[in-house]
């Protein structure tokens, strides 16, 4: 199974020059806001850093922290893009702008990744913009046979200002997995008959998520989705077992598996999905364990964070 581990971190720091900096340069002189990368293991993203021209959404208010009023963010939806190890705002971003420390405030930042627009992308992400009384939030909907393409990074960084971030050195925006996911291992209990996987099928209630990206909240809705991959050519089980092509679909927090099913030497296997104790939970992956046995196949369920940890319980049919 591959482990997913997200441990990024990317560090707030100051472009331009302070009055100090300058000597007798002008006080008021605008000092604007860079995003450096200090990433130490990337996640979802194939690879271990952001490549350039990668790109994060950034929504920042200035005060307190909004529980309202969200349409007056000072930067909204704004596109900072990766370039030699910092993120900056784009220089055709409508933002570009705004996009400066104001000395007298502080600022409160929410930070995501993929970048997503009003209108809906290829890859099924799509941005509500926000209201008086309503915060900007990202919806994605899972894709019928392969899942979620993508997956949603969520940071926040609040209560900032030029001074401490000047004295602090470089204040962190932490990102977390806000999906979840599944795997399968299918493995062959000694002394069973050679058996191969030719299929694994698996149905969802739910196709998408919805997150607040200000509050971090999220809620999974929309209408059922069915994954499937066929695995090449037939693959042998073996006792250490396989992962079904490395099968892992990204799938939305919330949602429910309501059928499982897996093509084994041309027979259809149904778990009883009732008794796996599976929970799609945010940041977690789900490892689906099938060990064909000698009397039957038995399914067990592994529920952890991405890099470890995990509950158990199994069902055999």
């Amino acid at each position: 199974m591959q482990k997913l581990l997200l441990g990024l971190r990317a560090a707030a720091a100051l472009a331009g020059c302070s009055k100090n900096e300058e000597g007798a340069g002008d006080p008021d002189a605008k000092s604007p806001i860079v995003f450096g990368s200090g990433i130490e293991v990337k996640a979802i993203k194939t690879g271990t850093q952001f490549a350039d021209n990668d790109e994060i959404g950034i929504y920042a208010y200035k005060g307190s922290v909004p529980a309202s009023a969200y349409d007056g963010a000072f930067l909204r939806n704004a596109g900072f893009v990766f370039t030699s190890n910092a993120f900056g705002i784009g220089t055709d971003d409508p933002n570009a702008d705004n996009a400066y420390w104001d000395r007298g405030q502080t600022h409160n930042f929410y930070a995501y990744y993929p970048v997503a627009t009003t209108v809906a992308s290829a890859t099924g992400y799509q941005l509500t913009e926000a209201t008086a009384s309503a915060a900007p939030a990202v919806t994605v909907k899972a894709k019928a046979g392969t899942g979620i393409e993508e997956d949603l990074l969520w940071a926040r960084l609040e209560g900032q200002s030029y001074v401490a971030v000047t004295a602090s050195g470089k204040p962190g925006l932490d990102f977390t997995h806000k999906l979840s996911r599944i795997s399968f291992l299918v493995k062959l209990e000694a002394g069973a008959p050679a058996c191969s996987l030719s299929n694994v099928t698996l149905s969802l209630d739910k196709d998408q998520a919805t997150l607040n990206l200000v509050s971090g909240v999220q809620a999974a809705g929309g209408a059922a989705v069915t994954l499937s991959k066929d695995v090449a050519t037939a693959t042998a089980v073996t006792e250490a077992g396989i992962t079904a092509d490395d099968f892992s679909p990204i799938v939305p927090t919330g949602a429910s598996v309501t059928d499982l099913k897996l093509t084994i030497n041309g027979e259809v296997i149904t778990a009883d999905v009732s008794s796996l104790g599976m929970s799609l939970a945010e940041g977690m992956i789900t490892t689906i364990t099938v060990t064909v046995k000698k009397s039957g196949t038995v399914f067990t369920s592994k529920i952890g964070e991405w890099t470890n940890g995990g509950t158990n319980g199994s069902t055999e049919i």
